[in-house]
């Protein structure tokens, strides 16, 4: 009983691995063309033609023969029994190339586009590296001109300083002047006024003195008469 089990095992096994072998896809290996016929022998007729690298389904193997199913754009699917030794799992070598060709395009595209970047990039440097040196330039101009600027501001300001000290200065001269004027001009008239009061006193003595002679010599004249 339990060989029994053991071979039933087995036999299971085996044929859920032939059942995973024909879920994989198979190619038509490298040859001119391949006959599809009805059935698993030479005797039985051709009913289609496969292709070198023509992609197949296998979905059951037999005494050599394998047994397809082969899927087409615009026609219905067929199915019929090649050689199993026109058959492999290996993807064939046109299949490849196409393929790689295909990846080699698109590996050629995002080489452009690289490049394209790359070169955009490159400018976009340049730009930045021309920008951040006129940059640089005006900064330094900007501070020789603050430099100059903040000397200016500097000596605007003690002339500032020296011109309110010399405006105080004027100030105060002006004011010791107009004193010194006014002060000058009461001397003046205090002595126009003493000059005038002396010759009144002048004027009157002598009035004073030619009255004094006149009655003296009108003495001196009663006297001889």
């Amino acid at each position: 009983m339990s060989k029994f089990c053991f071979i039933m095992s087995l036999l299971a096994g085996l044929l859920l691995m032939e059942q995973a072998s024909w879920a994989e896809t198979h190619y038509v290996t490298d040859v001119l063309k391949v006959g599809v016929r009805t059935g698993p022998s030479l005797e039985n007729k051709i009913t289609h033609f496969l292709i070198s690298g023509q992609p197949v389904e296998p979905l059951e193997s037999r005494e050599g023969w394998t047994r397809v199913r082969v899927s087409r754009e615009d026609k219905d699917d067929y199915e019929g029994w090649v050689l199993s030794r026109f058959l492999s799992q290996d993807v064939p070598w046109k299949n490849q190339a196409v393929s790689l060709k295909e990846e080699n395009s698109v590996l050629k595209e995002k080489a452009l586009e690289l490049e394209e970047a790359w070169k955009e990039a490159s400018q976009n440097e340049q730009r930045l590296k021309a920008d951040l040196e006129k940059a640089t330039r005006e900064l330094r101009q900007l501070r020789q001109e603050y430099k100059i600027l903040k000397t200016g501001a500097k000596d605007f300001l003690e002339l500032k300083e020296k011109q309110k000290a010399t405006e105080a200065l004027l100030s105060t001269l002006q004011e010791k002047t107009e004193t010194l004027t006014q002060e000058n001009e009461s001397l003046r008239s205090s002595q126009r006024t003493k000059w005038f009061a002396t010759g009144a006193l002048v004027l009157l003595c002598g009035l004073m003195i030619g009255l004094i002679m006149g009655r003296q010599q009108k003495k001196k004249k009663s006297l001889y008469y």
